[in-house]
């Protein structure tokens, strides 16, 4: 029996490698590592025993306290791989702490892939030098990575992205949740994040901004729902609703995966990552928000390459989904951007057109399952 280490830390990089554990797992191939729940539920046996996406974070004075666990983490698993090496080891974004790992992996002697590499128009050519260096094969999502790296080794690969067959996959029926809305409302979606420090910040802005619309002359013709991201944020939830007496006015959908509850949404808010693409191959216009400390954000417009923070901005370059940051994240801004792509059909329309420009493919689970496999079988 063949075995391939695994290596996550974030909600999306967990969905991810959940996709490839389980089509690995159904052949017999072990599959350890660290990451989340669903890795876990996927086959995955996790040395750690903790979920690994609640430790996750953006920023740098946001990352202090997670420094001396994530070292903890890191001599564990070098140990771990150590007595037990695997034929094996697939990173999975969280290029902070994968990053370390893969040159780890490298001293070892281990092969290494790298999933979701870090993008290089987002951090910079010094990126893709690293992965080379450390990184047997680099599967890439995105065709503009795929060609950057393929610079840099012959062991670049385009994969496509998970997103494309996850949405297809995880779709039932939008009438299966129009019936928890009225007939004639306009829906607005919020997406506050899946971090804790997104949950902190982002999520009071966006329950205030219910409160702005409401009081907005259209608002009864609104109807608010929301998506949390992990189990562990429902008391967070529930208190900031009960606080703002909206309880029972926003709608509370737990961890849902079935994108046919997004599909309902006319307009989204959402924090910044994973969901801003997702919500870009459905079509959905959105407002991106995100709040970082000062320092994160003075070090971060020094060190990020690109103008946009949204993936669907950056992969079209140019403002498709407009980006609010830092003290523009407000309730009165988010309301009027809300009303505009409501009210203003024109708006919407520009947004859905441009959203084809991503024209992104998909099979990347299966592609990965089957490079590892190809090196499990050799």
């Amino acid at each position: 029996m063949g075995f391939v280490f695994f290596s996550a830390g974030e909600v999306s990089g967990d969905l991810s490698a959940s996709e490839v554990i389980k089509i690995l797992s159904d052949k017999g191939i072990k599959c350890v590592g660290i990451g989340g729940k669903n890795m876990e539920r996927a086959g995955m046996i996790n040395i750690t025993n903790t979920d690994e996406t609640l430790t996750s974070s953006v920023g740098f004075s946001e990352s202090i306290k997670y420094i001396l666990p994530k070292l903890r983490l890191l001599r564990f698993v070098v140990s771990y791989l150590k007595k037990n090496v695997p034929d094996v080891v697939v990173l999975v974004d969280n290029q902070g702490f994968n990053l370390q790992l893969a040159k780890e992996c490298k001293k070892l002697g281990i092969k290494t892939f790298y999933y979701f590499p870090p993008m290089v128009s987002v951090w910079g050519e010094g990126a893709k030098y690293k992965v080379a260096k450390y990184c047997d094969k680099i599967f890439c999502t995105f065709k503009r990575d795929y060609e950057v790296y393929r610079e840099v080794s012959d062991n670049a690969f385009y994969v496509g992205h998970p997103l494309v067959d996850r949405i297809r996959n995880n779709y039932s029926s939008k009438e299966n949740y129009l019936k928890d809305f009225k007939k004639d409302t306009k829906k607005v979606l919020l997406l506050p994040g899946s971090r804790h420090q997104e949950m902190n910040k982002l999520l009071p802005v966006f329950l205030d901004s219910v409160n702005w619309l409401l009081r907005d002359g259209r608002g009864d013709r609104l109807e608010f729902y929301l998506v949390v991201a992990h189990p562990y944020f429902m008391d967070k939830v529930k208190n900031e609703l009960d606080r703002r007496g909206l309880e029972g006015v926003i709608k509370v959908y737990l961890n849902n995966m079935d994108y046919a509850l997004y599909d309902v949404a006319d307009v989204v808010v959402a924090s910044s990552g994973t969901a801003t693409l997702e919500m870009a191959i459905m079509g959905k216009p959105t407002i991106v928000t995100y709040i970082v400390s000062q320092l994160t954000y003075l070090v971060g417009r020094m060190l990020v390459k690109s103008r946009f923070i949204s993936l669907p901005n950056i992969l079209v370059g140019e403002e498709v989904f407009p980006e609010l940051l830092q003290g523009a994240v407000n309730p009165e801004n988010i309301a009027n951007h809300v009303m505009k792509f409501l009210y203003d059909p024109q708006a919407t329309d520009n947004v859905k057109d441009k959203l084809r420009e991503l024209n992104l493919e998909g099979g990347a689970a299966i592609k990965v399952a089957t490079e590892i496999e190809r090196t499990v079988e050799n």
